[in-house]
């Protein structure tokens, strides 16, 4: 058991229990490509932000990782504490941009979990070992506003 942040989309599928495989994948380690490695049924593991410091928002992985079948994503934060404000709740102009990029106006219709450093590192680690790696968690309901046009 450990701590995460969470979306703020996640919401959307309150109650669900959400399991797979843990996948990180060396030739995209941010999540930042739209096609690639197959990975249904699966969680994605990557990193926070971009190599480049390139657009690299939260939601943009989300999506990026279910248009390749993810069941959801497990983001490791960089060094430090988890953020204390729900990811995903990024400025206007942010979320046209991701909109644009994903061809999608709606939330990722997969939920994101934001892990700490050392327990990420420690997960990609196993995953890179070739260590059969599973997850699974509840989504919780909250009462967080949201805005999509999904």
């Amino acid at each position: 058991t450990l701590q995460a942040q969470r979306a703020l989309w996640n919401a959307e599928r309150s109650g669900e229990v959400i399991a797979g495989s843990v996948v990180f994948n060396d030739d995209d380690p941010h999540g930042m490509r739209r096609a690639g490695q197959d990975l249904r049924g699966s969680i994605s593991l990557v990193c926070r932000g971009s190599p480049d410091g390139h657009f690299a928002p939260f939601a943009l992985k989300a999506h990026n990782a279910a248009r390749r079948g993810a069941e959801a994503v497990f983001v490791i934060n960089q060094e430090g504490p988890l953020p204390r404000h729900i990811l995903g709740g990024g400025a206007l102009w942010g979320d046209l941009r991701t909109a644009w990029l994903t061809r999608s106006c709606g939330f990722p219709p997969i939920p994101l979990l934001m892990l700490p450093h050392e327990e990420g590192i420690r997960l990609r680690d196993a995953v890179q070992e070739k260590a059969v790696v599973s997850a699974e968690f509840q989504v919780i309901p909250d009462s967080y506003p949201r805005r999509t046009l999904r």
